[in-house]
């Protein structure tokens, strides 16, 4: 026998395929959380499952134009799989390649947004080349040449990883989201917001680890699509954002840092506490792209 629908399952997004049997067959459905519950118990179920989900994907993605869900998906899948290496994408941005002056600024928000969706979901970008070359292909003789102020904007984004990579790439950072989704643990005061990419809203990846609580802010405002192979306009910038965040422990201190302004340095925020200890309220001073936010936690 064989089974279908891991795919959406794992991700709890919807089908990206149809079915159709060969010969009269027995159909047995299985709902969602008694799956998900299986496969967090029996590590024999979850081996298999992730091996046909990475495979499918594989099969299925590996293309220019998917969706931000499914570099997303890849990344977690990759991890699953490969517990003691990192994951790497080789997302070729083609938009950048041959661009039109009036498509261009387009192009680079496009490559600006993927290269945030892969960093803060803990896979690494293959990308940027010696004197300010990026990929582009396959083939690599087939790259482009970045305008010097976006080389430096992405060069930014690379020396900011090196920075924080013990909250970006640290093997023990668990994506947390489901949890986040059943118990409505955040709320964006005046910007809408999703724990699954989603456009015109602020896209948030929550990941823990011993100490510590991450939250990734990527911005879509006034993104009209996911699809992260396709130019896009500057997402639109929040300022002064409250937050309001039940971390599931007692905050200590929280750090907010992002590659898109002052050099990526850490800056410390004030926290009211709420009154179960474990539920904050804060904001954030400025969302243009892409921020992180440290959580110390008992």
């Amino acid at each position: 026998g064989e089974f279908f629908g891991e795919m959406g399952l794992l991700s709890g997004r919807r089908r990206t395929a149809t079915v159709m049997a060969s010969k009269p067959s027995l159909l047995i459905e299985t709902p969602r959380r008694s799956m998900i519950k299986l496969i967090n118990s029996v590590e024999a179920v979850k081996r298999v499952m992730d091996e046909v989900a990475v495979g499918r994907q594989i099969q299925t993605y590996i293309a220019p134009g998917i969706p931000l869900p499914d570099l997303q998906d890849l990344i977690r899948n990759g991890k699953a799989l490969g517990t003691d290496k990192q994951v790497i994408l080789a997302a070729y941005p083609k938009p950048l390649q041959n661009a039109v002056p009036e498509v261009l600024s387009l192009a680079e928000n496009a490559t600006r947004l993927a290269a945030a969706a892969i960093f803060a979901n803990g896979g690494f970008h293959l990308l940027l080349g010696e004197r300010d070359g990026a990929l582009c292909d396959p083939y690599y003789p087939s790259y482009t040449t970045l305008r010097p102020g976006f080389a430096r904007v992405m060069r930014d984004y690379y020396d900011f990883i090196v920075c924080y990579e013990n909250f970006l790439f640290d093997r023990t950072l668990k994506d947390v989201s489901e949890s986040f989704v059943y118990n409505a643990n955040i709320r964006l005061e005046g910007a809408r917001h999703s724990f699954r990419p989603t456009a015109d809203a602020v896209w948030i990846v929550p990941r823990r680890k011993a100490g510590y609580l991450t939250l990734s802010l990527l911005n879509l405002l006034d993104i009209e699509n996911t699809y992260w192979n396709l130019p896009h306009p500057r997402p639109r910038t929040l300022e002064d954002t409250t937050v309001i965040l039940n971390a599931g422990a007692n905050v200590k201190r929280i750090l907010l840092a992002s590659p898109d302004y002052n050099l990526g340095r850490p800056r410390s925020l004030n926290f009211e506490t709420m009154t179960n200890g474990s539920t904050v309220r804060f904001k954030v001073p400025h969302l243009d792209f892409w921020d992180l936010l440290i959580l110390e936690t008992d």
